[in-house]
């Protein structure tokens, strides 16, 4: 039987293994951060992401949409505080500059 193992860390601590027939190996590691510091920024950029990606899905600009994807989803794959507002930051610098073109 194939395992797809996902464990769902806070901290370091392993809280949950999920078997799945899918998928042999442990492909994905989904760690969550339950730091308020981190769920904020994700809120922060991932409402920001959601308003480039409608900008750019009404204008047609590929650019927007793609920053505003990159803003949605990356909090959920980065675990570290530092990285995630990092990151955001550096993507909001990309968007400013890139956002009519």
């Amino acid at each position: 039987m194939f395992f797809f193992d996902v464990k769902v860390t806070v901290g370091v601590r392993v809280l949950e293994q999920v078997p799945c027939g899918l998928c042999s190996g442990p492909l994905l590691w989904l760690r969550m951060s339950l730091d308020p510091y981190q769920l904020l920024a994700g809120l922060i950029f991932g409402t920001i992401g959601w308003g480039a990606f409608s900008y750019g899905r009404k204008l047609e600009l590929w650019k927007p949409k793609a920053i505003g994807v990159a803003l949605m989803v990356y909090p959920y794959v980065l675990s570290q505080t530092w990285l995630v507002w990092g990151f955001g930051v550096a993507l909001l610098v990309v968007l400013w500059f890139h956002h009519d073109a």
